[in-house]
């Protein structure tokens, strides 16, 4: 039996060895691509999550502010109501009775009438700001001290804490007779609504960011006053 001779490859020769070499060059050429990519989507979901994050902050907030906005009206309205009285009334009955000295003909349009023709009879409408309630407050009954400071919302460590205003406007004025259990003619019932505009925005800031944070929002209310002169 003829035995074979033994052959020895020259591993350095082979064409093999030559392409192992290019295939593991190519490889790490594909794995850096596939690390950028990857940094890449990770960066791009790092900042869809932040700007996600802080959509949620800002509508939280705003949401939080049209609250606020909307108790500051509610406040307005009860604070207008508290305010009334016969004095107060007959003070206001010019500009409720008569359209020509409505506060909206003096350039004060009156929220609450939009849409109503000035002029018309119901078109009467008397404005009460804040600082004027206040006024009231200390002329009949204990209020805020002469310098009172305007309402803030949250915390007052903030620059830029809002701060909350109202305006109430008296309108509708309506008067009838009281017909049970009243014997004197010269003695009705007066209705009319008081609605209030509340207002926040941001303190501290310039006037272009604190008209560009402003939310406003009107509260109504039918009020009835029994027992008052008729004149009213």
């Amino acid at each position: 039996m003829t035995k074979m001779p033994r052959f020895t490859p020259n591993l350095a020769t082979l064409p093999a060895h030559r392409g192992d070499r290019a295939v593991r060059k190519n490889q790490r050429g594909a794995v850096a691509f596939i690390v950028a990519m990857t940094l890449a989507m990770l960066a791009t979901i790092g900042i869809y999550a932040l700007n996600a994050a802080s959509n949620e902050v800002a509508a939280v907030g705003d949401e939080r502010q049209a609250a606020q906005t909307e108790y500051v009206a509610e406040q307005g309205v009860l604070a207008g109501i508290e305010s009334l009285n016969v004095q107060t009334l007959r003070a206001q009955k010019a500009k409720l009775r008569d359209p020509a000295q409505s506060d909206h003909q003096d350039g004060h349009l009156c929220v609450t009438l939009e849409g109503v023709p000035v002029g018309s009879p119901q078109s009467g409408c008397a404005r009460i700001l804040e600082a004027d309630l206040q006024v009231l407050d200390r002329n009949n009954v204990p209020g805020p001290p002469e310098n009172a400071p305007v309402a803030r919302l949250g915390s007052e460590a903030s620059p830029t804490v809002p701060e909350g205003r109202y305006i109430v406007e008296l309108t509708e004025p309506s008067t009838s007779r009281l017909s049970i259990g009243n014997s004197d003619p010269n003695i009705c019932s007066l209705r009319l609504t008081v609605a209030a505009i509340g207002q926040v925005a941001k303190s501290g800031v310039g006037d272009a960011d604190r008209r560009a944070s402003l939310s406003e929002t009107v509260s109504r209310s039918r009020v009835t006053f029994d027992s008052v002169p008729c004149e009213l």
